[in-house]
This record gives structure tokens, sequence and C-alpha cells, in this order.
């Protein structure tokens, strides 16, 4: 009845709580994740850097000094991406963890580095030696001596050097070693 008749006057409610009702409803279940890193002698590898997504939002989380990352998360089945640490490769870069299987273990490899003394030898059309020639190969650089000689160590690959010569003479763009060679002669 929209017409309510309440005698004039203070009242006094009796509101009764019980701690914990009405939670259950709502209550997620959860579960402990964890990944454990390693390299290949089985020795921990801290500051490996991991996401997975929940409810479409990236979360990161990272191995701590004995190589375990340890998440707590709503009970489901996540894909878990690895950012795979300089020095360390692996052909495992994403697994699953599971309610059925929430630790993963994943053994990383050194990564074996080899590098190379790379020559690059300028010279002019007359074949005298060009001395003082800026040589840049990959993220390496250097001047050529004397004999027109500069050797730059790097890592094993196939590249290119970009010269900048002295005014009177003309550098192409870049001199491309011939593949899996080591030692280049250009010509100006």
């Amino acid at each position: 009845d929209e017409n309510w008749n309440y005698p004039a006057g203070n009242f006094t409610y009796q509101v009764q709580f019980t701690a914990g009702a009405g939670r259950d409803e709502n209550k997620v279940e959860k579960t402990a994740y964890t990944v454990t890193v390693t390299d290949e002698a089985g020795k921990p590898i801290a500051n490996v850097n991991l996401h997975t997504l929940v409810e479409d939002q990236a979360t990161p989380f990272a191995t701590k000094a004995d190589g375990i990352a340890k998440i707590e998360l709503p009970t489901d089945t996540y894909k878990v991406t690895v950012i795979i640490p300089d020095g360390y490769t692996t052909e495992i870069t994403e697994f699953e963890l599971t309610k059925d299987k929430p630790n993963y273990t994943l053994k990383l490899k050194k990564k074996v580095i080899v590098m190379a003394d790379y020559t690059v030898t300028v010279k002019n059309v007359d074949d005298e030696p060009l001395a003082n020639v800026t040589v840049v190969i990959g993220s390496q650089f250097g001047t050529t001596d004397a004999n027109g000689k500069v050797v730059l160590k790097l890592e094993k690959g196939n590249y290119s050097a970009v010269l900048t010569a002295p005014e009177d003479y003309v550098v192409s763009d870049s001199y491309a070693f011939a593949e899996n060679a080591t030692e280049l002669t250009v010509v100006l």
C-alpha cells in the first residue's frame, strides 16, 4: 500500500551479520602455478620473463634466483609465453599450464656464439692501399691502416660493409662479403 502509516517516534532495528555469509557463490577457485627454468646442467636461471593472458590482460611474472616463477591465478588453462634471455636458446617459447598440470620445467640451452675476424682491404684503382677509410660492419667500426686494412671481430654471419672514404673517392651504399667469407677487398 502506498500510504504507509508509521507511528511517530524513534525506532531501533536489529541486524545480524554472519562473517563470510554470501561469499561462497562469488568465490573463484585459484591454483598456484609454477614454472622452473634451468640450463642444460640443471642450474637455475633467474630473471626469465614470462607472461600469460588473464581475462585478456597480459599478466607478467618472472623466475627468481632459484629459477622458479610462481603465480596464483583463477583455475583455468593458460598459455604461457617465455621471453628468452640473451645468451640462451630453446625451441619452446610457449606452453600451457592447467589445473591438472600446474607445474612446468623448461630447460634452456646456452647459446654458442662463434666469433670471427672480418678483414676489409681498401685499395685505389692503381692497387695502392687506402688508409683512414672508415669501415662499418654490423655494429662494429674501424679505420683502415697504412696497408688499407681493418679487422673487426664479429659474431659469425653474413655481412655487408659500409665505407666512408676521402672526398676524392666514390663509394657505393655497401659492399657485401661473399657467403660465409670473412675477407673483402674493395677497390675505389
